[in-house]
């Protein structure tokens, strides 16, 4: 019976080995199913970690761009505004230029009517003598408007506006085409 129970024992032993060995094979396969389940989870949390990595530089990319997008539309906006100044600057000078122009044609106009005006002092003062000196009277009055540089198509309006009493009576008896003509 020690033989039987020893061979038991045996059996037992052997199965109990195997047992044990089948256990520590599973609990390796399981172990290494752990590990390769850890490397997979690494990978992954790399991989995201990459990809964060990529997402982070493009998104910093895509602010730079917009950074230098936003930059270029205040320049322009700025040489816009230069522009603006510019165009408004040339404005502001052709306005003072023309308006320095006006005053200029008045200063002048303003002189010819007063030469005008003077000429035709110098000719009222002999304007009374028409009557009394006619023949002195036109010596005279085309002295003063040779000397004034008057055009003649003017001296018959020049002197009609000197004639009093009855010369301008006579003036203005005569037709629209003897007046035109001094």
């Amino acid at each position: 019976m020690k033989a039987e129970r020893d061979a038991e024992d045996e059996n037992s032993t052997n199965h109990s080995r195997e047992e044990f060995h089948q256990i520590k094979d599973d609990g390796k396969r399981e172990g290494n199913g752990s590990k390769t389940r850890r490397r997979r989870r690494e990978r992954k949390a790399c991989r995201t970690k990459e990809m964060e990595a990529r997402r982070e530089v493009e998104e910093e990319r895509e602010e730079a761009r917009r950074a230098k997008e936003r930059e270029a539309e205040r320049e322009e906006k700025e040489r816009e505004e230069a522009r603006e100044i510019a165009r408004h600057a040339r404005e502001m000078e052709a306005r003072e230029i023309a308006r320095q122009e006006k005053k200029r044609e008045d200063r002048k106009k303003n002189l010819e009517e007063a030469r005008q005006a003077r000429k035709l002092e110098l000719l009222n003062a002999h304007a009374r003598s028409a009557e009394e000196a006619p023949d002195e009277f036109f010596d005279h009055f085309e002295t003063v408007t040779s000397m004034m540089e008057w055009p003649e198509d003017k001296w018959s309006v020049l002197f009609q506006s000197v004639l009093l009493g009855k010369g301008c009576s006579t003036y203005l008896s005569l037709s629209q085409a003897q007046r035109n003509e001094y």
